[in-house]
């Protein structure tokens, strides 16, 4: 459960109303996503239930977030001392825990409690020169084009501003960036993604919209995408598994060269996710 405490004195149950889709592991508490978007949190208190502020208490049993409401576009963030959620509501993210590190400005603070707050940050990931990176992609003709990627690499951006999802496959199924981002790189043309502890690796392609609905059997049929399917270009990958025997980009090799770890690039404050 990662509750900064190695020491295994018996195994418990553990029942849910679901089955886990996702988990963030952090030093301290750990949160769980079930698959009907309810959150579960364990570990220190503090850094995710109301009311706990400056409590040391730890529960090894997951405890349902009852101030969360289920929305699955959400992303979160496990830090030493508080745990974020971001896009908590409409431009509105939530941190539960020592919110002192972020050094939030009034202006930028809706409502707040003893070990809470909820703030805004208008295009806090977006609107800035770091946000982006801009790297070259191969295009349907054969030729090359820059293009900029948001660091979360699940977008690329036009020169208009206009922002985009990057469609990724691996074995013919649609690979939701979304909820992989953590252990997603784009580098040099290429992406790379851990899913199952297996490192795959694609080429990006610019292609037309129509030729991504005919050769490569891309549709509207996704939710969200009939915006951007209805543009004229799509970036697009996919990806083969590889063999990876040594670290590279923001993937790293443990010392006995066998546990593959994906340090997170989305918010930059690095975090170990474990699948």
């Amino acid at each position: 459960m990662n509750v900064d405490n190695n020491e295994v004195k018996h195994w418990a149950s553990v029942n849910l109303p679901d089955a886990i889709k996702w988990v963030v592991i952090g030093t301290n508490n750990t949160i769980f996503s079930l698959w009907n978007a309810d959150l579960y949190g364990a570990g220190r208190m503090s850094n995710f239930m109301e009311g706990m502020a400056g409590s040391q208490e730890c529960s090894l049993q997951p405890i349902k977030l009852e101030y969360f409401k289920p929305d699955r576009q959400i992303g979160i963030d496990i830090e030493k001392d508080y745990t974020e959620i971001y896009a908590y509501y409409t431009h509105t993210h939530l941190l539960v825990g020592n919110s002192a590190a972020l050094e939030l400005k009034e202006e930028e603070i809706r409502s707040f409690g003893p070990n809470w707050v909820q703030y805004k940050r208008e295009n806090q990931h977006e609107n800035t020169a770091a946000a982006f990176e801009e790297i070259e992609v191969h295009v349907h003709d054969g030729t090359k084009r820059k293009v900029n990627i948001l660091k979360d690499y699940c977008h690329w951006v036009e020169s208009n501003g206009e922002k985009h999802k990057i469609l990724c496959f691996i074995d013919g199924f649609r690979l939701d960036l979304e909820r992989s981002k953590n252990c997603i790189a784009i580098r040099h043309t290429k992406m790379f993604a851990k899913v199952d502890k297996t490192i795959f690796s694609g080429q990006l392609i610019m292609v037309p919209r129509e030729k991504a609905a005919v050769e490569f059997n891309v549709n509207d049929d996704y939710d969200g995408d009939v915006q951007l399917l209805r543009k004229g270009r799509i970036l697009i990958a996919f990806l083969e598994e590889i063999v990876s025997p040594y670290s590279f980009d923001d993937f790293n090799v443990s010392e006995d060269g066998e546990s593959l770890i994906g340090w997170i690039s989305y918010p930059e404050r690095p975090v170990t996710m474990n699948f």
